[in-house]
């Protein structure tokens, strides 16, 4: 395989596991004239909204170093902002579609999606360069951030949520425009912005974030490990995204027909894409702090004594004032009587905590997860007397996520 394919077919892989493969699409296409044509490389896409990623790999990166290296970046730099600034046109004005490794062909009406970052991705490893000042800031009004395409992997790796990335992107904005044109050694920008809570504000530069980091290092040192220790924690929620992909071919199996009308058609799964929606907007710290409940109430149940057990929590945030999310435990319990249990629990957590709508995501024997989205609270009397009965009395503990 050619090396640049590779590349491309890489970062699809390695995207696609914090943000969730059904976020990810690669090598969206539109017909120009008769012709099959590529938009752009990836559109990273969430509520419509998009990170359009324009990116360029070397077939042999050993062969370029110093003056070589730069023509080639910045040679290249240009063709991948020529082609976002194509994309950026076509996406407003043509439909297009992508073949999705799982959704099959998706399709996108013109104008249905909103981009909200350009990201020109050049493969840089251990070099910086500085790309000339003609190359746009803005296209349109939409931010364009030059970067190495390792660099821009690492942050994925490292922020891991739409709403994280984002705001990563927005706030290094802040820096001086040639620190913007700058290719490489992102870690030194990313370093300044998690010890300043999130913020590039008074980074003058490269050489300014590099010493203020370097005066830092034993708390940067102590807050990273703390960050890579509770990793697992988001990545439960990571994995609970991804398995909504799947669904058991033999999920109907005990249950009665009202129960099993609630799934979607086989031939139509489109409500698990909103119930992942809800997974993947979450800030990383959020996603760790659920992951970090669910597994605490995974491991209770699993440690009980007896041979059936459930146990189960209520979870909501400041950032999502609209939704509450539940996590259950259980062993030993069958199937159609935890599902029955699932939906009287997501219905008395909207009455409740006054939320508009919520998702229940229950761990059934270790072997897999029950999970329901509901939407909208009923004028029933009796919602309020489940409510009270199964969440009035939980002991409430308010933590701070930063």
């Amino acid at each position: 395989m050619q090396r640049t394919l590779w590349a491309e077919k890489f970062v699809d892989s390695f995207s696609s596991t914090p943000l969730t493969a059904e976020c990810v699409f690669y090598s969206p296409q539109y017909i120009d004239r008769g012709k099959q044509k590529e938009v752009c490389d990836f559109l990273l896409v969430l509520h419509d909204n998009a990170i359009l990623v324009s990116m360029k790999s070397q077939d042999d990166p050993s062969s370029r170093t110093g003056d070589k290296l730069r023509r080639w970046t910045i040679k290249n730099a240009r063709n991948a902002m020529k082609q976002a600034r194509g994309a950026l046109s076509t996406i407003a004005s043509e439909p297009f579609w992508c073949q999705h490794s799982r959704r099959g062909q998706v399709n996108f009406k013109q104008g249905s999606i909103r981009v909200a970052h350009v990201v020109v991705a050049t493969e840089v490893f251990d070099d910086v360069v500085e790309l000339p000042s003609e190359l746009p800031l803005l296209l349109g009004n939409i931010p364009v951030t030059y970067m190495s395409l390792n660099d821009f992997l690492n942050l994925i790796n490292e922020l891991r949520a739409f709403p994280d990335i984002t705001a990563y992107l927005d706030a290094r904005r802040t820096l001086p425009h040639n620190s913007l044109r700058m290719v490489g050694h992102e870690a030194h920008f990313y370093k300044y912005y998690t010890l300043n809570a999130g913020s590039l504000a008074g980074c003058s530069g490269y050489a300014d974030a590099r010493i203020s980091n370097a005066g830092r290092d034993a708390e940067w040192k102590t807050m990273n490990f703390a960050r890579q220790s509770r990793r697992a924690f988001a990545s439960i929620v990571e994995y609970v995204s991804d398995a909504l992909a799947t669904r058991l071919k033999n999920f109907s199996d005990g249950l009665d027909a009202r129960t099993t009308a609630r799934f979607d058609p086989a031939e139509d799964r489109r409500n698990y894409l909103l119930m992942q929606e809800m997974l993947c907007d979450l800030h990383l710290a959020e996603r760790t702090a659920l992951g970090e409940q669910f597994a605490n109430i995974i491991d209770k149940v699993e440690n009980s004594e007896g041979t059936e057990a459930m146990m189960y929590m209520a979870f909501y945030t400041d950032f999502k004032p609209d939704r509450v999310y539940v996590l259950v435990s259980a062993k030993g319990i069958d199937r159609a009587s935890l599902l029955g249990r699932l939906t009287i629990l997501s219905q008395a957590a909207l009455e409740t905590y006054g939320k508009d709508r919520g998702m229940i995501i229950a761990d059934r024997d270790g072997e897999g997860f029950e999970i329901q989205m509901i939407f909208g609270r009923s004028a029933d009397s009796k919602e309020e007397k489940l409510g009270e009965a199964y969440f009035s009395n939980l002991k409430v503990s308010h933590i701070p996520i930063s």
